[in-house]
């Protein structure tokens, strides 16, 4: 296929794509953008709603606390007098708190006194059934279903009222019930104080105008696992709601809102509607964009393609005409395109390509002579053909009986496993190094650096391998001496407190996993400081050196065994319940209570006192593990030379609930 007509589809294809990509991308990132404006316009109004009613709540219990913490209403309680719901109660006062009622209840749950100002009963119909048909029937619906919610009894738990939404099928009503106190607010609660607030039409229009959205009630539980948990909490009250998951049309966006009582309990459910005006404009401006885009991109493609087609085809095609007309016996002559672009700097490169190929061989086979990393070529048997006098001297043999010989004789069977693995897998990840240990003909042991590479023909068949290897035996001794350095106490060669950290993770995380408890044993020496002070410092280190070696003989594990510093000392113990613990402290105690000798001084005075932790028992995370051992480790200090277990309260991390 010649090369216009490949690049023309090739480039229609491109066109195409990009097109089709930039359409998707406008439809799915940037409209996407749009609607999640939208979203989030609907998120914020169902939350501000939920603190609107917060607000309400706020304000019936304020109310509530106002009227039940007062000696007038105390007293009638006691007394009964009628005339205390005259005097202070009348429609006016109820129209001036917001409320349709407030009801007295003894402390048996009887009703004492009451008064209501009764709303319209066509402004309750909020729900789609009929509303109750008289005042009477509202009042007896009302009472009933006080009742039913236990509202008419004082609840024990809640001594600065209560504030929650019922409903029933064709009502709804936000209700305080607060227990009824001196004005002092102490002492024994006598009866209960229920105020509340029907929903009208007229209550839900005033919500629907703060929101700037449209809603409906409903009484229906909805059912759905993508719900968001809404928390409002402010002034001492808490309250919780459910946002459902949004539901979109070609121009609205529904949600609902479900508000929660204080056990969690679903109860009204505010189905919420707002258009989508980001979305909608953002569509009919991409529209428009998009349709510009094509006729750009239309007009700028011809005009491409016709230079394209002057400055690089034309010249393309007389360069190859060119060039297969070279004789191959030949070297390749001067070509005619002398331009000062990159078709005529690639004239010029192959004009001298023969020469430079010529030198580049001569030179590379000099370097590959001196060079002090090994390098081979193999062929597709695995033999070597090449070899450099450098990899000779690797592996212990001269060139001579490296050529012809399969990799696999010359590294063993086991080093020749390791390196197939290592290469598959390396080359599988799309490398082509990788390290690993071997072994030479004559026994003695190093670790090679390799890098291989698959030599293939213009048609992918393979031709062989060629490599080049390195010995990093004497880097990897020196690397494996300074981590040593850097996690290992150089007077008793016990792990550090470096060590200690990262090993107390990475255990206390595996105990976790795999549910099986881990001890820290925390080891502090007593009067160590006089040691130092009498014998000297000298002595002080042959003391500790003898710690750490006695401490060896108990624990089975010597790596689990660490020095903080100073006279710290600690032991990880993974698997090891409580017992166990204690049992391994009473022979450490043991064994560190015989005298020692250091330089001559006998030294009988040297006691120690060990505190005990165990994970998950006493703490979960490593920072309370430490603590809980340290605090054990000071309780037995007040003992002298014992060990204690462990037996506060269990500790979390630094601002985490208990």
């Amino acid at each position: 296929m010649p090369i216009r007509l490949r690049l023309l589809i090739h480039y229609a294809l491109l066109t195409l794509a990009s097109l089709t990509g930039v359409w998707w991308l406008s439809q799915n990132l940037l409209l996407q953008r749009f609607d999640q404006l939208d979203a989030m316009q609907l998120a914020e109004t169902a939350h501000k709603l939920h603190r609107q009613w917060h607000q309400e709540m706020l304000h019936y219990r304020a109310i509530g606390q106002d009227w039940a913490w007062w000696d007038d209403s105390y007293a009638f309680i006691q007394d009964g007098n009628q005339a205390f719901i005259r005097s202070n109660l009348d429609e006016q006062a109820l129209d001036n708190l917001r409320l349709h009622f407030i009801l007295f209840y003894d402390p048996q749950g009887r009703l004492l006194g009451q008064r209501w100002r009764m709303p319209e009963m066509a402004s309750l119909q909020i729900f789609h059934t009929q509303p109750p048909a008289s005042a009477q029937e509202l009042k007896e619906q009302t009472l009933a279903l006080l009742r039913e919610r236990g509202l008419n009894l004082a609840d024990p738990g809640s001594r600065n009222g209560r504030v929650k939404t019922l409903s029933q099928v064709n009502l709804a009503l936000l209700v305080s019930a607060t227990p009824i106190l001196p004005s002092s607010a102490q002492g024994e609660p006598r009866g209960l104080l229920v105020m509340g607030s029907y929903f009208t039409r007229e209550l839900l229009s005033a919500q629907q105008n703060q929101v700037i959205a449209r809603f409906h009630l409903s009484n229906e539980e909805l059912h759905s696992s993508a719900q968001q948990q809404l928390e409002v909490s402010y002034n001492g009250l808490t309250s919780h709601a459910l946002l459902g998951p949004r539901r979109l049309d070609e121009q609205h966006q529904y949600s609902e809102l479900t508000l929660l009582d204080r056990q969690g309990q679903p109860g009204l459910t505010f189905h919420l509607e707002r258009e989508r005006p980001n979305y909608l404009q953002g569509q009919q401006t991409i529209n428009l964009f998009f349709g510009a885009t094509l006729l750009i991109i239309l007009l700028s493609s011809a005009l491409a393609f016709a230079v394209f087609e002057y400055w690089v085809l034309r010249r393309l095609a007389r360069l190859n005409l060119e060039i297969s007309g070279i004789d191959g016996s030949q070297y390749l002559p001067r070509l005619s395109d002398q331009g000062h672009d990159e078709i005529g700097q690639l004239s010029q490169e192959l004009n001298g390509m023969l020469e430079r190929l010529s030198r580049s061989e001569s030179r590379d086979k000099l370097i590959l002579q001196h060079i002090e990393d090994g390098y081979f070529e193999l062929n597709r048997k695995g033999q070597v053909v090449d070899a450099n006098p450098a990899l000779a001297r690797l592996l212990g043999l001269p060139v001579e009986m490296l050529l012809g010989r399969s990799y696999s004789e010359l590294l063993g069977e086991a080093d020749t496993l390791r390196a197939r693995n290592l290469f598959k897998e390396r080359l599988q990840a799309g490398s082509s190094h990788f390290s690993a240990p071997f072994r030479r003909p004559d026994g003695s042991g190093g670790h090679l650096d390799t890098h291989v590479s698959v030599l293939r023909d213009n048609r992918g068949r393979l031709l062989g391998y060629n490599g080049i290897l390195r010995d990093v035996s004497a880097q990897l001794d020196y690397q494996n001496r300074l981590l040593d350095m850097a996690y290992r106490d150089p007077l008793t060669q016990l792990g550090n407190r470096k060590a200690f950290a990262e090993q107390l993770q990475h255990l206390l995380g595996d105990s976790v996993r795999r549910a099986q408890p881990l001890a820290l044993l925390y080891l502090d020496l007593d009067r160590f400081k006089e040691v130092n002070d009498s014998l000297g410092h000298d002595c002080g280190d042959l003391l500790l050196q003898g710690i750490a070696e006695r401490m060896r003989k108990v624990v089975r594990g010597p790596d689990q065994i660490y020095r903080l510093g100073g006279d710290e000392f600690t032991l990880l113990l993974p698997d090891t319940p409580a017992n166990a613990a204690q049992r391994l402290a009473a022979r450490l105690l043991q064994e560190l209570a015989a005298p020692f000798q250091l330089n001559g001084h006998p030294v009988d005075y040297i006691t120690c006192s060990i505190g005990i932790a165990v994970s998950p028992e006493h703490a979960e995370d490593t920072e309370s593990l430490i603590r809980a051992a340290d605090q054990a480790m000071y309780q037995a200090k007040k003992q002298r030379n014992s060990a204690c277990l462990y037996n506060g309260p269990r500790l979390f991390e630094e601002g985490q609930s208990q």
